[in-house]
């Protein structure tokens, strides 16, 4: 749960139901080949490496992750959660907002966190995929969709995907880089998610790139630890 808090829920109820127990472990880093950065293993009490920890099944319970505040850019409330989901704009899952006052969802600003899962980079686009979404040949994401080369972004777009924005707009959002992919595309994926779903709101692709550049810099700035001076007696 590190970096994770519990959503309130009824199963909160009774954890006891889900397997809570307490015990001894000592917590040694993981190998190449684990998924995992850390590992723990069972412990004696008295044992001078141990230290006692409370084990919760979490797999029933709702959670989310604790990020980094950011601004609905629907009503300005703030949300300080994100949730890892699909939507449109790239395929394969990314960080999202969810606004609690409007119930919007936005794409969060990546930000370096620690974290016990070692994440492995793969692209989720399918050479004869859509960009934008899930949609594939085979398994289309509405009936009659059909996956075709876009020229424009130099991407491949589904029918449903090209029909979400005027060809004026696809212009805009080639002209600040949507689309583009890079070896580290860990960045370009929430960028192109966040020009997309702004665009569904009608911001313009000129104004959602700068809105995003600043919402990288704030997000860095928020995420640094801060100094504090000491203060004089």
């Amino acid at each position: 749960m590190w970096g994770y808090r519990v959503r309130p829920s009824s199963e909160l109820a009774d954890l006891t139901r889900f397997g809570s127990r307490r015990l001894h472990i000592r917590v040694t880093p993981g190998s190449e080949d684990d998924d995992y950065a850390w590992q723990f293993h069972t412990a004696e009490p008295d044992d001078s490496t141990a230290q006692a920890a409370t084990l919760i099944d979490v797999e029933w319970l709702a959670h989310e992750d604790v990020a980094v505040q950011s601004e609905c850019p629907a009503c300005t409330k703030a949300s300080r959660s994100t949730s890892l989901i699909t939507g449109p704009g790239r395929t394969g899952w990314g960080h999202y907002h969810r606004c609690r006052a409007c119930d919007h969802a936005w794409p969060a600003a990546p930000e370096y966190t620690p974290g016990l899962t070692k994440h492995g980079r793969w692209s989720f686009t399918r050479a004869d995929g859509c960009f934008a979404c899930s949609c594939l040949r085979d398994y289309p994401c509405q009936d009659g969709c059909t996956i075709q080369p876009d020229p424009l972004i130099g991407q491949r777009l589904c029918t449903h995907c090209r029909s979400q924005h005027p060809h004026d707009v696809w212009q805009q959002l080639a002209a600040v880089a949507y689309g583009t992919t890079t070896v580290f595309d860990h960045l370009d994926d929430q960028r192109d998610r966040w020009l997309y779903s702004e665009a569904l709101r009608g911001t313009s692709p000129a104004q959602a790139a700068q809105a995003w550049q600043h919402r990288l810099a704030l997000t860095a700035q928020r995420a640094a630890p801060r100094h504090i001076e000491p203060t004089t007696p």
